[in-house]
């Protein structure tokens, strides 16, 4: 079937209820992996990668994954998801990004083809003093029938963009994987699109809510469904489309 988001319970404080009017953001990226050290540029989602020769060129679609150190202290290490990869990356070859180095290929990590899921959570009402925490619970409301993107890039993520609390995960069932320093990235790929020209072996294309809930609930409502997605392959090779004739 795919994914599915079993047993979630909301609470508001110490209540025992679920908080009318949440918001729940699953983002999926469906990309390839470059592990990178000694990051000292800020990559961002969106930026256009090349080695030093420019035979290998990639972009990034997702905001890099840290499992340690800071771009400020030009000491960063973890993942780079990418689309659109043309050429291969040796170990210890520079990553760079409109001509400035920022960051080295590491030796271990290169993956192909997985789904990086971010999770993000909001209500309609003011929490505390908007900011640039993700993770804390001082967020603006998210008022029904508006929709409110998150970032794409979390380091732009401001007090006036402050809508939702990201997700971190005490645990995910075995056949995923937490990453990243803070526990916000779930690493799965039980459920991956075919390469372009094998769009036939995709026998099951869908978008749908399923709901699951205890006896003593009767009903549930969604009040809004949005969808965003990015356009195909820029290459024409890797990906299919996201929406499909």
């Amino acid at each position: 079937d795919g994914w599915y988001i079993d047993d979630v319970e909301v609470f508001s404080g110490n209540n025992t209820h679920i908080l009318d009017w949440s918001t729940l953001v699953v983002r999926v990226i469906e990309a390839d992996t470059i592990p990178f050290i000694n990051g000292n540029n800020r990559i961002k989602y969106g930026d256009e990668l090349e080695d030093s020769g420019g035979s290998f060129v990639a972009r990034v679609v997702g905001t890099p994954i840290l499992e340690s150190g800071s771009w400020g202290a030009g000491n960063a290490a973890g993942y780079i998801t990418v689309r659109d990869v043309q050429g291969t990356l040796a170990s210890g070859a520079g990553i760079y990004v409109g001509g400035t180095l920022s960051a080295i290929t590491a030796a271990t990590g290169a993956r192909t083809k997985d789904n990086y899921i971010r999770v993000y959570f909001g209500d309609t009402i003011d929490h505390g003093s908007p900011g640039t925490n993700p993770l804390d619970s001082d967020r603006l409301g998210n008022p029904r029938d508006n929709v409110n993107w998150q970032p794409d890039d979390i380091g732009d993520w401001a007090a006036g963009n402050d809508f939702f609390t990201l997700v971190a995960w005490d645990a995910v069932n075995d056949t995923a994987v937490r990453l990243s320093s803070d526990n916000t990235v779930i690493r799965d790929n039980s459920l991956t699109t075919p390469n372009t020209g094998d769009e036939t072996s995709f026998s099951s294309p869908e978008i749908a809510l399923h709901t699951f809930g205890k006896s003593a609930y009767t009903a549930r409502y969604f009040d809004d469904l949005s969808i965003q997605f990015e356009g195909g392959s820029k290459s024409g090779v890797g990906f299919v489309n996201p929406v499909q004739e």
